[in-house]
């Protein structure tokens, strides 16, 4: 069987419902699976790492807070605070910042600023050796840090002279009496900071078995200021994004999201903001905006929905193989017997009543439908059958309805006592024919539609005939009487025409003939008077020669 013919055919539209119906739900249970497994991987694994991110940042954020705290301590000095106001010598306020900046090992460099911003020292040998100007004055670290009951001052990331990240720090050098007579400054070293942070990150990712996963820490504005990938650190942004925008409202949380090249991806953030602490002026790491994201791309990070819906796919697969096969088989069942049917319909519709389908012993809808066509095509067997007897001019007929809504029975009924009736009435039609009595007519309104038009036509045929023979009456008895004057006058056609023609010409005939007579007559009467004359003439010479011969004898 060729494709179009089986797509047409029973057996292709059951074969492709039982599969649409084995494969339809398993389909939309697979999608309904993978994308809820989507949905409760991206929650777990966003949470998951929103809360990695919360604790990296706090660590950040923590290790900032405490080198400010520290910071503060320094500023809290006596040697540097004598060394501020110009009281102190050079070799000892190096001696202090260089015993504090071995005590911090994420510290390259403090510097010492008195209060109109001329740097002092450094615990470096020499004095500018970390970057930092002679005069800071109008620097805005400075000015901030300066200026009286501020925070300490938290500088962005940016590179130093040698390309290498820091942070700055800064903070007054005050008096018991509170009064600022300079500023220390922190010269923080970011890449040891982000790589501690990313090294434990890393660690503990490799060891879960996530792979692809890239950590990223941005400023407010979304730069990249530290990350996994040290050529995107201050050359890529999030800026625009819905990271940082979840970022800004100060929440950890997740999405997903096209992030920078790694494409659609799951992207968890936290804000480096201490957990919301403020101490001693401390507000959190770049004002508590920052924070720090982790991207992995919804292809690893949804990998095992995907296994999932590959595993669900090839379910759905083997389930649609094993739908079809059941379907081609039930299919067949229930195809050849109706195919039969449909066979047997077609050659009842072409009027063919001999070959009829057996009659079947399953009481489902296949059997049934099977009897009842047996029992149609039956059905149209005896009907053809009274058709048969009716064209024989059988007048006996009886069809036996086979129910009150049995329109088809009750109709041939109807006909066959219509054609009885009409039969009847033609006999008596003919009968009267036969008798002379050619005024009988059909009475039509007996009869419906048709069959009236019928006797109506017989009717006519009946008047028609008989106006030719009532006109010819009328002539044959002028003629009867003598009358020879009289025709047939009537505008009449075929026979009709021919009878008026025939009488007119025996009339025409018999006008001629009498004419001919009435001729001959004459002659006849003077022929008969001369012979008269004549015969009486002999009779007067027979007399005189009778006479004459009893003369002789007597006188012999």
């Amino acid at each position: 069987m060729s494709f179009s013919k089986l797509r047409n055919s029973l057996r292709g539209r059951l074969l492709a419902t039982f599969v649409a119906v084995a494969v339809v739900p398993l389909t939309i249970a697979t999608a309904i699976a993978v994308n809820r497994s989507i949905d409760a991987l991206e929650r777990a694994s966003g949470s998951a790492r929103a809360f990695a991110a919360s604790n990296a940042a706090n660590w950040v954020d923590q290790i900032i807070f405490e080198l400010a705290i520290q910071l503060q301590g320094v500023g809290d000095n006596t040697d540097l605070l004598m060394a501020a106001m110009g009281m102190g010598d050079t070799t000892a306020t190096r001696t202090v910042l260089a015993a504090m900046n071995e005590r911090s090992s994420l510290v390259r460099e403090f510097y010492l600023y008195d209060a109109q911003g001329a740097l002092i020292g450094s615990s470096s040998a020499e004095a500018g050796a970390g970057q930092v100007p002679a005069n800071a004055a109008d620097t805005p670290w400075f000015r901030t840090a300066v200026a009286q009951n501020v925070p300490t001052y938290v500088g962005p990331v940016e590179r130093d002279g040698q390309s290498r990240l820091r942070v700055r720090l800064a903070d007054a050098v005050r008096a018991r009496t509170g009064e600022n007579f300079g500023v220390v400054v922190a010269d923080v070293d970011w890449d040891a900071i982000s790589s501690q942070v990313f090294a434990h990150m890393e660690r503990d990712y490799a060891g879960a078995g996530v792979k692809n996963v890239t950590v990223y820490v941005l400023d407010p504005q979304g730069r990249v200021v530290a990350a996994t990938r040290k050529d995107r650190v201050l050359n890529a942004s999030f800026a625009g994004s819905q990271t940082l925008a979840g970022l800004a409202r100060g929440k950890a949380g997740y999405t997903v999201e096209k992030a920078l090249d790694h494409g659609r991806s799951l992207v968890s953030y936290a804000p480096l903001n201490n957990a919301g602490r403020e101490v001693g002026g401390y507000r959190g790491f770049l004002g508590g905006k920052a924070g720090i994201v982790i991207v992995q791309p919804a292809t690893f990070a949804f990998a095992q929905a995907k296994t999932l819906q590959t595993l669900l796919i090839l379910v759905s697969l083997i389930g649609a193989a094993l739908a079809a096969l059941v379907a081609w088989f039930t299919a067949q069942r229930i195809a050849r017997p109706i195919e039969r049917v449909t066979e047997a319909a077609e050659r009842l519709s072409l009027g063919d009543t001999e070959r009829l389908p057996d009659a079947s012993t399953h009481q489902d809808e296949v059997g049934r439908m099977v009897n009842a066509l047996r029992s149609v095509g039956l059905y149209m067997r005896d009907l053809a059958g009274t058709c048969e007897r009716m064209a024989r001019g059988e007048a006996e007929l009886q069809i036996a309805p086979r129910g009150e809504h049995d329109r088809l029975s009750h109709g041939f009924q109807q006909i066959v006592e219509i054609n009885a009736a009409f039969r009847e009435e033609f006999a008596r039609l003919t009968r009267a024919a036969e008798e002379g009595r050619l005024r009988e007519r059909g009475e039509a309104e007996r009869f419906p539609g048709g069959f009236a038009d019928l006797i109506r036509g017989l009717n006519s045929i009946l008047d028609t005939s008989l106006a030719p023979v009532h006109e010819a009456r009328q002539v044959l008895q002028h003629l009867a009487e003598g009358d020879f004057t009289h025709t047939m006058t009537g505008q009449y056609r075929g026979d009709h025409a021919q009878i008026q023609q025939a009488l007119n010409g025996t009339i025409q005939s018999l006008r001629q003939m009498l004419e001919q007579i009435r001729n001959t007559s004459r002659t006849v009467a003077a022929t008969s008077e001369q012979i008269r004359s004549t015969s009486a003439a002999m009779a007067s010479a027979a007399e005189q020669t009778t006479a004459q011969v009893q003369a002789v004898s007597a006188a012999s």
